[in-house]
């Protein structure tokens, strides 16, 4: 194999590489998105136990129990 092919070989690795980087990053933007916007749906909806009534929220950490 002459050293042309093996830059060639070489140069087709790379761009294959940089077309599955490209996927990945891609794909990790998708689930960051998803992800942000399931974290705003949370926010938006108060917590109800199961008879329907309003939950209260999470208690400040920086109070005391007593």
């Amino acid at each position: 194999m002459s050293l042309s092919d093996r830059l060639r070989r070489i140069e087709l690795q790379q761009e294959e590489q940089r077309q599955a980087t490209a996927r990945l990053e891609g794909k990790v933007d998708a689930l960051l998105a998803a992800l942000a916007a399931e974290g705003e749906e949370e926010q938006e909806e108060a917590a109800r136990s199961l008879d329907g009534e309003l939950v209260p929220g999470e208690r400040d950490q920086s109070q005391s129990l007593g």
